[in-house]
């Protein structure tokens, strides 16, 4: 059956994986088009028609394409029936929703991670544990592709130029060191703040989530981090048994929430497609 939606998305991508929690957990069906960012089809000419930022994830419905992992929450919030996934005028969502979305450098996080193996504290998940120097050359062969593109099409240029320069940037920040170390430090303050919302909110009882009894927005950034975490070797520097206990009971008690699975099991399904081409 064709789906009103069409989620253009890669399966284990950061903010892929934000879209695509929300849709499962509003209950909207969505046909599923992969884009293989490890062989730069978000660079093909067809994508960047559709995304001149190069990015996944993208939602198209109908003639519309939504950009951007919580505008395409706050779009299917907005279209769809079922539960309210975003909130206004609450102070404790806007506030936790600025320190999740503004002070989470994932990507320098996360690939600075992989390129710096040793900074992950109990070591890399295999969907994550690629030999760095693979990595930098998929960078170079990224930016050959794009100039070739780029001098191919025209019309497409100036996104071409502007993709070239993040990706220079990307690279940049990932390899450096110090700036990844400064940002694996830096999350600590988030998940102070995440600690005291979760307390704030009575989360022991296993009745609230951040904000109250509903799984919101802010619900489905802290859950996709923290899977990120975890398969960075990470979670141990934020939250345990033992440390920061209100977001480690959170953790374990979303793992059960039905959306999560639907969530994993979509990434399961894609990793095993991939691993027969």
């Amino acid at each position: 059956m064709t789906e009103r939606l069409t989620l253009y998305y890669l399966p284990g991508s950061y903010y892929s994986q934000k879209a695509a929690l929300a849709l499962l957990e509003k209950g909207v069906p969505f046909n599923q088009h992969y884009v293989n960012l490890t062989k730069g089809e978000h660079l093909e000419p067809w994508f960047i028609r559709l995304n001149r930022n190069a990015q996944v994830p993208l939602l198209k419905d109908g003639d519309k394409l939504i950009p951007e992992s919580e505008d395409i929450i706050k779009y299917i919030d907005e279209q769809f029936n079922g539960v309210k996934l975003t909130i206004s005028g609450n102070d404790d969502y806007d506030h936790i929703n600025t320190v999740l979305s503004k002070n989470v450098p994932i990507e320098d996080i996360t690939y600075g991670t992989i390129l710096n193996p040793d900074l992950s504290a109990t070591g890399l998940h295999p969907l994550f544990a690629h030999p760095p120097q693979k990595i930098k050359d998929d960078f170079v062969t990224y930016q050959a592709r794009i100039r070739a593109y780029a001098e191919e099409h025209e019309e497409l240029r100036e996104a071409y130029s502007k993709h070239a320069e993040y990706l220079k940037n990307f690279l940049q920040n990932a390899v450096d060191r110090g700036n990844v170390e400064k940002c694996i430090t830096n999350l600590q303050i988030v998940f102070d703040e995440v600690e005291k919302q979760l307390i704030k909110r009575g989360s022991e009882s296993g009745k609230n989530w951040l904000i109250g009894p509903e799984f919101t927005t802010v619900d489905i950034i802290l859950t996709i981090l923290l899977n990120r975490l975890v398969l960075l070797g990470q979670d141990g520097r934020y939250f345990s048994n033992q440390k920061r206990t209100h977001v480690h009971d959170y953790w374990v008690r979303v793992q059960t929430r039905r959306s999560f699975q639907d969530l994993l099991a979509l990434v399961k399904t894609y990793t095993s497609q991939m691993k027969k081409d």
